[in-house]
């Protein structure tokens, strides 16, 4: 007959540290640092994500998905919850890792820019 030996909880639980991992997007020291600092001083309380939003939106002319990252960590929520209030507001604009257009810093905003004026419409002679 064989003996079944059960593994002990501290043998389990160094496996289970081995084989867990971070998943998704990980936030960067430096992102953090700097969305630490203007922020502020934590604790970061969850009902303020819109207006740290506007913060970071404020300082980088628009949502870079680093901050976005860097947001969810220090608050305690999931990437994807912040992301939806992001892109479900249209004042805010997301940009993408590898995005390099010019930010101009003007103090209009992003509906004075260029790129986002619609074109004149063309009167017809009568």
């Amino acid at each position: 007959m064989t003996e079944q030996v059960l593994a002990s909880a501290e043998s389990m639980r160094a496996l289970i540290r081995k084989k867990t991992q971070l998943k998704g997007r990980q936030a960067s020291g430096d992102m953090l640092a700097a969305v630490d600092s203007l922020l502020g001083p934590g604790p970061y309380p969850r009902d303020q994500l819109i207006e740290y939003l506007h913060v970071l939106n404020d300082h980088y002319r628009g949502l870079p998905k680093p901050a976005l990252t860097a947001l969810a960590q220090r608050l305690n929520l999931p990437m994807a919850e912040v992301y939806e209030v992001a892109t479900f507001y249209h004042h805010f604009e997301v940009i993408a890792d590898d995005d390099q257009r010019d930010r101009k810093s003007d103090d209009r905003g992003p509906l004075h820019r260029r790129e986002f004026q619609r074109p004149r419409r063309q009167r017809w002679p009568r």
